[in-house]
């Protein structure tokens, strides 16, 4: 392409080059055909034990009373090695590592069920909520692996482009003439800059739609989960690489004092702990 004046033409040169660009630019980008369809199957039984789990637990009309139905949450908890799949895949991860430019944290891994009209993520919001403010960096990322077809009939995701740059919401007119409800098909991913502007729209065909969302921020920022301290997964620490355990939060403890901050170092030096005497 020809261009004249004094400009510096950017070159992709690779995949996650070329992605991580239309992050960082317009807010968001779309990956076709990640998953498997025997993968997708997988993912899906699992996601609606899981849920029919919770609702056992918790209640189907306390979820209702809370907005949490149709959210099936924190399942890497419940089945590790079938969801760490979404999570450690290398193609993904080095589009994120283009985008944060840094360790980064899993803050969290969620399954929604979009099943009618009223779905409560219908309302425009930001993935960091309530932060309305613009940052030079990228703060936070997320990965939705969209299960089912992602249709205006099916209420797939709406996206406000270049919204990141916005500190206030936009009027009607500005979202009604800009916003974009891309078409997903399952096994599709969409990954965007968490501080878009975003919503769910109305499933219009009553046909359940399944996405799974998992966000990844810097690790100044508090997790939703602390997945290094759930137990079915702290248990497995010594099978992970440093990658992993830096995703997982292992190598960013929440530190309770001055005892603990110490011996945080030691550890991480292979010294011994410091035991407060009794």
């Amino acid at each position: 392409m020809q261009q004249y004046g004094d400009l510096m033409m950017k070159s992709n040169e690779d995949f996650a080059s070329c992605h991580a660009e239309a992050v960082k630019l317009k807010g968001y980008t779309i990956i076709k055909s990640i998953l498997t369809t025997e993968d997708i199957l997988k993912f899906k039984a699992k996601i609606l034990e899981i849920y029919g789990r919770q609702v056992a637990q918790f209640g189907e009309q306390e979820l209702l009373d809370i907005k949490e139905s149709n959210v099936a949450r924190c399942i890497l908890k419940y089945d590790y090695d079938l969801f760490k799949k979404m999570i450690f895949n290398a193609s993904i991860l080095e589009i994120v590592s283009k985008l944060i430019e840094q360790k980064y944290v899993l803050s969290l891994q969620n399954a929604v069920l979009n099943k009618g009209i009223n779905h409560h993520q219908g309302s425009w919001h930001r993935d960091l909520p309530y932060q309305n403010f613009l940052c030079n960096e990228i703060l936070s990322v997320n990965v939705l692996y969209a299960l089912d077809p992602f249709t205006e009939e099916s209420g797939g995701t709406c996206l406000l482009p270049y919204s990141m740059h916005f500190t206030n919401m936009p009027s009607n007119e500005f979202i009604e003439e800009n916003m974009l409800q891309p078409k997903l098909d399952p096994g599709d991913i969409l990954i965007f800059n968490s501080m878009i502007l975003h919503r769910a729209g109305q499933n219009l065909n009553g046909v359940q739609r399944i996405s799974v969302n998992n966000q990844f921020i810097r690790p100044f920022i508090q997790p939703q989960y602390r997945f290094n301290e759930i137990e079915p997964i702290k248990n497995r620490v010594l099978e992970f690489s440093p990658q992993e355990k830096d995703i997982l939060g292992f190598n960013f403890p929440s530190i309770i004092d001055d005892i603990d901050w110490r011996n945080n170092r030691l550890q991480r030096a292979g010294l011994e702990l410091f035991k407060v005497e009794p």
